[in-house]
């Protein structure tokens, strides 16, 4: 009976002292990381995206000149000739039915 009681104490100390001490051991979480942030109006907005876009467009290039149709019509492919249909296999032959089994012969008593 006292052994009980001890194991009761013993496991509900350990909890205890868990409770109280089991962050000891952990590392602190990683720090949060910020970062530094300008406010700006929309007039300075819109004077940084003019001065990112560059200040010639492209020349425009002359697109190439589309193909000429043909005159005349592509060649039609010759439809493929179909292949032959296999031969059928013969059937296979039936198998030959098993002689009904003779009687056993009646045993001789010993005279």
């Amino acid at each position: 009976m006292r052994r009980n009681l001890y194991t009761s104490g013993g496991l509900h100390l350990a909890v205890i002292l868990w409770a109280i001490f089991g962050n000891v051991f952990r590392p602190d979480p990683p720090q949060v990381e910020t970062s530094a942030v300008t406010v700006i109006s929309e007039a300075e907005f819109a004077a940084l995206t003019r001065a990112a876009q560059s200040p010639e467009t492209a020349q425009e290039i002359d697109a190439p000149p589309a193909p000429e149709p043909d005159a005349r019509p592509a060649a039609r492919p010759e439809p493929a000739e179909p292949e032959p249909a296999p031969n059928p296999e013969p059937p296979a032959p039936t198998p030959e039915p098993e002689p009904e089994p003779e009687p056993m012969p009646e045993p001789v008593a010993p005279p």
